[in-house]
């Protein structure tokens, strides 16, 4: 049957699960992710990337986080005024997948300001029904 296994990413080097993916992802599956090496005088660079998806919406988002290490975030979004609409506060993530349910606001361009410990990330969200 058509997606009924599953996939893991895992590291290389430690084991540890970076990526699992759902079963249902049909006959086939699209995934972007960077490689490098470094050796150990070079630090590695920090890598935190956030996929939102789908994106428009009708109001339900996924975070697909992606972060260099697990830690404290704080997902805050904003209407097209500058206005705050939704915050939260989300423990430990490190390669999580989040729903945030905005389908109490309108339709519209909305922001999200995710607060990383190495700094922000803004993406844009589409709203419409």
């Amino acid at each position: 049957a058509q997606g009924s296994g599953y996939i893991r990413l895992k590291n290389g080097g430690t084991g540890t699960v970076m990526k699992v993916f759902p079963t249902d992802f049909g006959r086939q599956l699209y995934f972007q992710f960077m490689t490098g090496m470094y050796n150990s005088v070079d630090k590695p660079e920090v890598f935190n990337r956030i996929e939102i998806y789908p994106n428009p919406s009708t109001g339900i988002f996924s975070f697909d986080f992606m972060l260099s290490e697990s830690q404290n975030t704080v997902i805050t979004i904003f209407d097209i005024t500058g206005k705050q609409v939704y915050e939260s506060a989300i423990e430990n993530v490190f390669t999580d997948a989040v729903k945030i349910d905005l389908s109490s606001l309108q339709n519209g361009i909305y922001f999200a300001r995710i607060k990383t410990r190495e700094g922000y990330i803004n993406k844009r969200l589409i709203i419409s029904r």
